[in-house]
This record gives structure tokens, sequence and C-alpha cells, in this order.
């Protein structure tokens, strides 16, 4: 490399810390066609403890869409334990990527530190209302990412959970 390159980089390294960008209010970089005409349900109840109240979001083909009569679901793991991650961006591009796709996903909340025992509590309330929900209840998927593998992967292994038929 030549030595004015490696200045060059040096020096610009350092610049961009300097720019803040909030990473959940980052979309994906790729866009598809309907994004915007996903069929969005926010907030609904699946599991309150005590004071605290926990929420999904769900995500639908948009209308005029051809769908499977019942569509498998993917489920954007929050392994982590945020109430706030339904919220990110990326998160509800995700859910909408796959919507215009043809699946029904989820966005939802965990608590830190609880977040195995949520999403388990997450999966049963689906299991529970996939009919109403609008799913195919023997064809779940799991998204995890980053951190979110933690609870993803032993969620996806369990033996009792023959429906959850992929894990990402």
């Amino acid at each position: 490399m030549k030595t004015h390159h490696l200045f060059i980089l040096v020096c610009f390294i350092p610049a961009i810390g300097l720019c803040q960008v909030d990473p959940t209010k980052m979309p994906v970089v790729y866009q598809a066609a309907d994004m915007d005409k996903v069929i969005i349900q926010q907030g609904i109840v699946y599991k309150t403890i005590n004071d605290t109240t926990l929420t999904f979001d769900i995500y639908y083909p948009p209308k005029g869409s051809k769908p499977e009569a019942l569509p498998p679901m993917v489920i954007f793991n929050n392994g982590v334990g945020s109430m706030a991650l339904p919220q990110w961006r990326v998160y509800q591009d995700w859910a909408k990527l796959s919507a215009v796709n043809g699946m029904i996903a989820i966005n939802h909340q965990s608590r830190g530190g609880k977040s195995l025992k949520d999403t388990e509590d997450l999966i049963d309330y689906l299991q529970q209302h996939a009919a109403e929900l609008k799913f195919d209840r023997d064809r779940m998927a799991i998204w995890a990412c980053s951190g979110n593998f933690g609870v993803g992967m032993p969620l996806a292994m369990q033996s009792n959970r023959k429906y959850i038929r992929a894990l990402v």
C-alpha cells in the first residue's frame, strides 16, 4: 500500500466515529416493491407478568397478493431481551420483506435475562392462536442473528417443537 493511501485511511477511520448513526433507524439496503403495502397489526399482547406487558407485531402480505391458503410464519427472534426491538427499522424491514414474499412475520418484545422463556411463551401463544392469526402452525421458522442466536438455536432444537422447520 502506498504511503499516501495509508495516510488517507488512517485519517479517515477516526472521522467515521464522529458520524453518529442510530442503528435503530437504519433500513435494510434492499427494498422490495410493495413493502409499503404490507399489513401490520401492532401491539398484540402475548404475555403479562406483574406490571410488564409483552407484545408482538404481525406482518401480513399486502392485500391483493396471492399467498398460500395458510402461509408459513417467521419469528425474528428477540433473544437479547429488548422491549424496543420491534421498533428497530431493520427488524421492521425484514418482516416486510418476508411478508411481500408470502410469509407471515413476527417481531416481539422480550425481557433481558428472560428472553428464552418469553420467546417460548410467544411461540406457545402463536400456536394456540394460529387459526385466528391465519398462518400454518406446522410451518414456523426462527431468524436469529448476532446475540439473538443464543436463544434462537435452543428454541429451534427443542424436540417438542417439530413445527419449527427452519432456523436462519
